[in-house]
């Protein structure tokens, strides 16, 4: 059975596979809509929805990773980096 801070950390972390999710559903309808419009009316001119959609794509990444590789620690890399910390001030006495 899950701990009360388990569940609250599973929880925040399926909310923010849902943002994830309902980001990338909106980039993919977005950009089909933009590339149609373009394919009926604009063909002639340059391929112009690339200037949103690429730094939005990127943006995009960045939410990606920022989903996968949460910003909560374990209690293994706190520890650790608490016998860092205390080395460095030990060093410095």
């Amino acid at each position: 059975m899950t701990t009360d801070p388990e569940r609250a950390r599973a929880v925040r972390q399926l909310r923010r596979k849902r943002g994830l999710q309902v980001h990338a559903l909106w980039f993919v309808l977005v950009t089909l809509v933009l590339i149609v419009v373009w394919l009926i009316w604009l063909r002639s001119i340059f391929f112009w929805p690339l200037t949103g959609l690429l730094p939005w794509a990127v943006g995009l990444a960045f939410h990606a990773w920022a989903v996968s590789h949460p910003s909560e620690f374990d209690d293994a890399r706190i520890e650790r980096e608490m016998d860092r910390l205390h080395h460095r001030r030990s060093g410095l006495d």
